[in-house]
Formats: C-alpha cells, sequence, structure tokens
C-alpha cells in the first residue's frame, strides 16, 4: 500500500463521520449501563488518586477510568462527557482497521471489510459505552499491525517496540488484554524460530519483560493498597475446577461470538470465513495468523482455569474480520471502486437497522431502570432502601436531577437485611420486580416493570 487515493481518504472519512453521527446518537439516547454508572459515581467521581489505587471489582478500567476523570470536566453533559473519548477511540480503530486492510487487499474489499468491521455489534456497542473496551481493541489493532508487517518480512525494531508500548497501555486499561499480548507474543515467537532468526526472539524477550515490568509498576498503587489478590484473585477471575472449565468451554465460546457480533451460530459462518482464507496464496500468512488467534483463544481458559467475560475477547473480531476480507479478497477485488461503494453503503445501512434493534433489545433492563429512576424521582424521596444491582443506575438519574436522597443498598433477602439494619425511616423500597413480596412485609406496589418494582409502607 503506498498514499490512500482522495476517492478512498473521502469514502473512509466519510465512514468516519457517520460512525462517529451514529455513536454520537447512541451516547445521548442509550440508557446508562450499570458498569458505566459504577464507573462513574464509585471511580471517576472520586478523583485520580482513588482511580488509580482501587481495584474493588474489575470494573476499573484504569486508563479508561483516568480518561472518564478528564472527560467529567466537558461542557457537554455527564451521560455524553462520560462516553466521548469511546467514541473518539472507536472512531480511530475504524481508520487503523483500514490501515491494516490496505497492507493486505485492494480498496474496494478494504472500504466494505472496515464498514462491516465499523457497525459489528461489539464494535458499536463498546464504541460509546464507557467502559475500556474501545481502548482494548485499539491498542490491539496496533499490535496486530505490527505483528502483520513481522508476518510480512519487516523485521524492524520498531515494531516489537510498538507492540511492547501498544500492550502496556492494554495491560493498563485491563489485565485480560494479557490475553491478547500473549497471543500475539507466542505467535512472534514460533515464527522467530521457524525462521531460526535468534537476534528476533532474544529482542522479543527482552521487549517483553519490560513491558511486563513497566505495567507491573504501573498497578504497584494498586498491589500496595488493595493488595495482589484484588487484581489476580479476585471474586470475578477466581479460577476454577479445570473439569468446569473444560465443561462450559465450547458453550462459553458460542455465547462469547453471539455478544461479539450479535448473532447466534455465528461461529459456523467464521469457522468458514477462516478456512476459505487459507486458499488466498498472496495471504497465507496473515491467514496462519488469524487462525491461530481465534484457536488459541479456546486454549487459553484451560490454562488461565477461568472463563472470562465475553466481552473481554472482543479483540477476535479483528483477525476474523481480516480473514472475511481475505476470503473475499479473490473474487471482489475485481469489483470497481464505485461498485464497491454502492453495495457497502446498502450492506452498512442495512447492518445499521439490524443492529441498531439489537443494541436496544440488548439494554432492555437499562431501559426498564431508567424509567423506574424517574418515577422515583418524581416521589421526591428522602431515604430509600435498595435490594438490586441496578441502584448504580437510578441513583446516577438522580444526581443528573440534582435529587437527593440518602440510599442504602444490600443483594441479599431483603427481610433478613431490613432486620440487620434496623428501623430507618425509609421513604421508599426499590427491588427486582421478580422478588416476592408477601403480606406481612406490610409494603404495597407503586410503580413496577419487568425488571424493578418500587414500595413504599401500608
Amino acid at each position: 500500500m503506498n498514499s490512500l487515493s482522495k476517492r478512498e481518504i473521502a469514502s473512509l472519512t466519510a465512514l468516519m463521520c457517520i460512525s462517529f453521527a451514529i455513536k454520537i446518537y447512541l451516547a445521548i439516547n442509550m440508557p446508562i449501563q450499570i458498569d458505566e454508572a459504577y464507573t462513574y459515581s464509585y471511580f471517576a467521581k472520586s478523583g485520580l488518586l482513588f482511580s488509580i489505587t482501587d481495584y474493588t471489582v474489575p470494573n476499573n478500567h484504569i486508563l479508561h477510568t483516568v480518561l472518564t476523570i478528564l472527560a467529567i470536566r466537558l461542557p457537554f453533559g455527564p451521560t455524553l462527557d462520560i462516553r466521548l473519548f469511546p467514541i473518539i477511540e472507536s472512531t480511530i480503530c475504524i481508520f487503523l482497521f483500514y490501515v491494516v486492510c490496505r497492507r493486505l487487499l485492494n480498496a474496494s474489499v478494504s472500504i466494505l471489510v472496515t464498514a462491516i468491521f465499523s457497525i459489528v455489534f461489539a464494535v458499536e456497542y463498546y464504541g460509546y459505552a464507557s467502559r475500556g473496551y474501545s481502548l482494548v481493541l485499539l491498542f490491539f489493532i496496533v499490535c496486530y499491525y505490527c505483528v502483520m508487517r513481522i508476518v510480512q518480512g519487516q523485521n524492524d525494531k520498531k515494531y516489537i517496540v510498538t507492540i511492547s508500548i501498544a500492550s502496556v497501555l492494554g495491560l493498563y486499561t485491563m489485565p485480560s488484554f494479557l490475553y491478547a499480548y500473549g497471543t500475539l507474543g507466542i505467535f512472534l515467537l514460533c515464527l522467530f524460530i521457524k525462521r531460526k532468526n535468534y537476534n528476533e526472539i532474544k529482542r522479543l524477550i527482552i521487549f517483553g519483560l519490560a513491558t511486563l515490568a513497566v505495567t507491573f509498576l504501573l498497578y504497584t498503587p494498586i498491589f500496595v493498597h488493595a493488595g495482589f489478590k484484588a487484581v489476580f484473585n479476585n471474586p470475578f477471575v477466581r479460577p476454577a475446577e479445570r473439569k468446569i472449565v473444560l465443561q462450559r468451554l465450547l458453550p462459553g465460546f458460542s455465547n462469547i461470538y453471539e455478544l461479539l457480533f450479535g448473532v447466534p451460530y455465528v461461529y459456523v459462518a467464521v469457522a468458514l470465513i477462516i478456512i476459505v482464507s487459507l486458499f488466498d496464496k498472496n495471504n497465507k500468512g496473515i491467514a496462519y495468523l488469524n487462525i491461530f488467534i481465534a484457536l488459541f483463544a479456546l486454549i487459553i481458559p484451560i490454562m488461565h482455569s477461568v472463563i472470562a467475560y465475553p466481552r473481554s475477547w472482543i479483540y477476535i473480531i479483528v483477525p476474523i474480520m481480516i480473514s472475511l476480507g481475505i476470503a473475499l479478497n479473490g473474487v471482489y477485488s475485481r469489483v470497481p471502486f464505485y461498485v464497491s461503494l454502492i453495495v457497502t453503503t446498502v450492506i452498512f445501512a442495512g447492518l445499521n437497522i439490524f443492529y441498531f434493534e439489537r443494541v436496544r433489545r440488548f439494554d432492555d433492563t437499562f431501559f426498564k431502570a431508567r424509567d423506574a429512576a424517574y418515577k422515583l424521582i418524581s416521589y421526591k424521596p428522602r431515604y430509600v432502601y435498595f435490594n438490586t444491582w441496578l441502584d448504580g443506575n437510578i441513583r446516577y438519574y438522580a444526581a443528573l436531577e440534582k435529587q437527593n436522597f440518602d440510599a442504602t443498598c444490600t443483594y441479599g433477602d431483603f427481610r433478613y437485611d431490613l432486620k440487620v439494619i434496623g428501623k430507618k425511616p425509609f421513604d421508599y423500597y426499590v427491588m427486582y420486580s421478580d422478588e416476592i413480596v408477601k403480606p406481612e412485609d406490610s409494603l404495597k406496589v407503586v410503580y413496577a416493570n419487568d425488571v424493578i418494582s418500587i414500595y413504599k409502607k401500608r
């Protein structure tokens, strides 16, 4: 790939602008998620020092939280403020992904595959949500590009250095980036051994150790304040028996691919795409890289004895979409660029409609929580008891409306918890709608949807 042509620049710019506008719309109109509310209320509002030393839960995607602390000083309102950096990061991802494509594919294939990449469910959803997954995707694309260039024979020191820098930033966003970094590192080690390039092996090991050392240094405030277990052995990443991991492995990855692409059984199509990509002789090395990333993802949970959250594997989207481009390369590369633009526009529009509805359904619980929040706010409560993990969402909206009330939150058996708490003058009781409330509880419903119910004393 030389420099991009004017028509490519215009097409890519239009795609990035449209994608940016779509995510701005979603950021303004979609309800706050439970993790976003927690990140904002618990970490970002508590300041920089607290955010880089506390790891109560893996919610704290540290680098993202640091950016969020900067963002909440913007004048656009809390919800758009905290979602602005992920939107920008996601837009940069689109540009970088196109650059990767153009190293392998012609302009017609590249613009089509990049358009599909930009609207894939996890890229779309986490492209506006105030979480660290857009950062993870961005840093992985940088690493993937460098590995791709090495596979293509460009054994330049700058690629190993860039991988290390991007990986430190990825790991500081969330420790599970180690999955991506370890996968690429092992692939490069095997490649250098095959090529008998011992200087590159030495360099890879040195910079690998440097990457881990710098990352350890960045996490030192957390280790000192919260201990090593907060990162390596918290309840959310505690190793399970390998027998249990093996039993859950394939069903778990079915769920992972469904989350990433928003379609059930999509792994069948993914397998076919990867197989077809092997027939492109010009990109066979990259096809092997993509297969390695996809298959090694099945080995990692067995090695780690942990089934990570499906969204932790968002980086897998990149090799799969590159495989799609390689699979299309033989036929679609002959399509004139302007014809490709028409096809791309139709596909992009159709996927937007499909994924927009998918996002709405995915966030249904948070829509219901928002409805309940504004109903509660309308009552102007003073003391509220919560027995739901959605308390953060509801309190977030209350803060937006400058509605202050004292909140007591528990997450177990509400009858037992209320006995422990003792008598308090709660105005309202907010619980999940599937909670069974008996006559002897002396509570009556004042509002309910199929997620949240609000009660008050009879």
